[in-house]
């Protein structure tokens, strides 16, 4: 029998457009995919432990609102400024200082924690007031790395899908500090954010890390240095890496005053961006949008 084309359009097209139709339908109906989370973390910064007023109180209160939270962050990071002042204490009080700071974190600190050194932390800069030589065995960062059990005043870890980079942006200047980042960290810095492309990268930083003055503020003034300019260069980060957040002490309020404590949520690579909710100032920089 011999078929007319036209008669086998007609009965072919419905067919094939019914079928088209049912797997759109079916490709419709399937739930979209959820990214999994790779890690929840508190960034608790500036918590100037001060044992003679209601710090410790203060600082447990904060550890304790945290890890009662219904979603629990896993790790905790610090900015810094863990006791009120070591730089220009005595020996006697800078290890009462450190003793209170650390018998608090034991006893109600349940998450592994993560430090990095503020100005504050580190002993005895400010040689005529702490009545330091600075030939003392734990004079200067090496106090902070101890008390700490840092594995350097700089380093990096990765958890889940992100990357952390824990910098040490304090450096003496005679008997006070200034900020910058010393040529043997930059390298280590550009170096670490090459090997590890393939993550998303959380840049932790005491003093913050000011674009608008060209770099990390010096102290009393905000005077930009050459050197500092390029740890801020959005260049640095968009050439290494794909997403990048960074958290710095900037103006958050003394955690041993408020309760609250600044938490991120982070989607693994190809799921959403980085969301942050805070208490005082985290900068999120993500390709070249900086905020």
């Amino acid at each position: 029998m011999k078929i007319r084309r036209r008669d086998f359009l007609a009965a072919t097209v419905p067919a094939v457009l019914l079928t088209a139709s049912c797997t759109d339908t079916a490709r419709r109906k399937e739930p979209a995919k959820t990214a999994k989370r790779s890690i929840r973390f508190a960034h608790f910064t500036d918590i100037h432990m001060e044992p003679k007023r209601d710090a410790p109180q203060g600082l447990a209160m904060a550890l304790q609102h945290m890890q009662s939270l219904e979603d629990t962050p896993q790790l905790l990071v610090t900015g810094g400024d863990h006791v009120m002042d070591s730089f220009s204490a005595r020996e006697p009080w800078a290890t009462t200082e450190f003793d209170t700071f650390k018998k608090v974190m034991k006893e109600y600190c349940r998450i592994p924690v993560k430090y990095c050194i503020g100005n504050h932390d580190v002993w005895g800069w400010d040689k005529k007031s702490s009545e330091t030589t600075g030939q003392e065995p734990d004079w200067g960062k090496n106090r902070p790395i101890h008390e700490f059990g840092m594995p350097g005043r700089y380093y990096g870890f990765s958890k889940g899908a992100w990357h952390f980079i824990i910098l040490d942006s304090t450096h003496t200047a005679d008997d006070n500090y200034m900020a910058k980042l010393d040529e043997e960290q930059f390298a280590w810095l550009r170096d670490e954010l090459k090997s590890n492309q393939d993550k998303y990268i959380v840049i932790i930083s005491h003093i913050p890390m000011k674009k608008k003055a060209g770099g990390l503020c010096q102290r009393n003034g905000c005077t930009s240095t050459p050197e500092n300019s390029r740890i801020c260069s959005p260049s640095l980060l968009t050439s290494n890496c794909a997403s990048a957040a960074i958290c710095t002490c900037s103006t958050a309020p003394n955690i041993t005053r408020s309760t609250t404590s600044a938490t991120g949520r982070f989607a693994r690579p190809g799921g959403k961006a980085p969301a942050f909710t805070r208490t005082g100032r985290c900068q999120i920089s993500s390709g070249n949008r900086w905020s």
